[in-house]
């Protein structure tokens, strides 16, 4: 009752505040209808903050391109973050249940953070960079405990997973649409002297078609359990389009990387959950040359000699050379975060470049103590959730954690040959969707009552 009065004084001032501020200026008052919507939500259930989380990809986009929210582009993140936590803590003082949940990974995170704090003291030439370079590694590894206690049930699991397959798939259909209309692309994304036959790379609203081929490669294996599995026959054709709009847009990014993380994640999720899944590769295997000849030419490049040439002249191969002398000279502590082989070391370092492999990245700034550290935790985060999702009692939940699972792990073996966790929403979505299936232990084991609208998946087998 006291939180109910709490909560109308609450809104009746911002109510107020963003009358008077109407009077005086259009911005205050959007302020204050932002906050009074933003308390609304705050009260009623913190969870529902999470959709800004889920629609990161959206949303950051909208940040980026609209010029009065630009100033907020690399924050809002952060600001979300904080806000989350912010809204958790004071829901559950005003419920007087502040019970967190625990996962077995979560020593594994606080080891690698705790070894991470230590390399930032220890090893830092330039405090400013190492911030900097800090946070891709630390930061964003925090969502994994919000996603591990601020999901509530397998209603809004569903609904989580479901509205991230929507925008999915709208994302991809904008790719599709780049590449029929040819959208212009910057020659460094071709090798110009060989790749002709290559009109155009799409990059959708992600900016980069590398990132968005690791997205849509992260996310098909979501989308295969409910057209494997779902039981009503709509349904299973709107999944069905949105699969072969995603595959179809992962082509015509053309990337190499996120095309093999993609083949290895089919691969894995055919010999390990459902064989019909081989079927389906095979099938993109033989139509590819058949409706996309390019694509097959631009793997057939990457086995020429001419690749190899180039690639050993001033590609990854010249820049892996460099990058393991460099780790031989610093073999324990490294060089220091932000100082090589990313974007911090790009913005603030001459000479700076890409050394595109996330781990051999690492190597080299946090030595071979801190990469192996953040290996392990990775490697043990798969396991792990392989290991909740295996004594789940829900049916469901087993086949839809799996194709998150499946999905993660595509997201490490894209790592290999780009620095795909130096984009912030990347791996904002791998620490989110891995606090998830931890969390699904959780409200398995609740007495959760099933909604009539709540679709429920066939029992299937491999």
């Amino acid at each position: 009752m006291v939180e109910r009065k709490s909560l109308y004084i609450t809104t009746f001032l911002i109510f107020l505040l963003g009358f008077i501020g109407s009077l005086v200026s259009s911005k205050i008052a959007l302020f204050a209808l932002a906050l009074f919507l933003l308390v609304l939500v705050i009260f009623e259930d913190p969870s529902k903050l999470l959709y800004g989380v889920v629609f990161y990809a959206f949303v950051d986009f909208i940040f980026r391109k609209v010029g009065v929210l630009g100033s907020f582009a690399s924050i809002w993140d952060e600001m979300l973050f904080i806000l989350i936590v912010f809204a958790f803590i004071l829901k559950s003082i005003l419920n007087n249940n502040p019970k967190l949940r625990v996962s077995p990974l979560d020593i594994y995170i606080i080891v690698f953070l705790l070894i991470c704090i230590f390399l930032l003291l220890k090893n830092s030439p330039n405090m400013r960079i190492a911030i900097e370079g800090f946070r891709v590694y630390a930061e964003y590894a925090l969502w994994f405990f919000v996603g591990l206690n601020l999901l509530k049930n397998i209603c809004q699991f569903k609904r989580f997973i479901s509205v991230y397959i929507f925008m999915m798939f709208l994302i991809s259909l904008y790719g599709i649409y780049q590449y029929i209309i040819g959208v212009e692309i910057p020659s460094s994304w071709i090798d110009s002297s060989f790749e002709t036959y290559i009109r155009t790379r799409v990059y959708s609203i992600i900016g980069s078609p590398n990132v968005l081929g690791s997205l849509l490669a992260m996310s098909i294996p979501f989308v295969i359990p409910f057209v494997l599995y779902e039981k009503s026959i709509s349904r299973r054709i709107y999944y069905f389009v949105v699969l072969i709009s995603m595959i179809v847009c992962l082509g015509f990014t053309f990337s190499r990387g996120a095309w093999l993380a993609f083949l290895v994640s089919m691969i894995l999720y055919g010999f390990f959950i459902d064989k019909r899944v081989l079927a389906l590769l095979f099938s993109i295997i033989v139509l590819v040359p058949i409706f996309a000849p390019s694509i097959l030419m631009r793997i057939l490049y990457m086995l020429s000699s001419q690749y190899a040439k180039s690639s050993a002249r001033a590609g990854r191969i010249a820049r892996w050379t460099k990058a393991f002398e460099i780790l031989k000279e610093n073999l324990l502590f490294g060089v220091g975060f932000g100082r090589f082989g990313g974007a911090v070391a790009k913005r603030n370092i001459a000479d700076a470049f890409y050394v595109d492999n996330f781990y051999l990245k690492s190597a080299v700034e946090m030595g071979i103590i801190g990469v192996i550290i953040m290996i392990l935790t990775f490697v043990m985060g798969l396991l792990l959730a392989a290991r909740v999702i295996k004594h789940l009692k829900s049916k469901e939940l087993k086949k839809i954690g799996s194709g998150i699972l499946i999905g993660l792990a595509t997201v490490l073996i894209h790592n290999v040959v780009e620095n795909i966790f130096e984009v912030p929403m990347m791996t904002t979505y791998f620490w989110l969707f891995l606090g998830f299936l931890f969390a699904l232990k959780y409200i398995d084991s609740e007495n959760i009552t099933h909604s009539k609208e709540d679709y429920l998946l066939e029992d299937g087998g491999s």
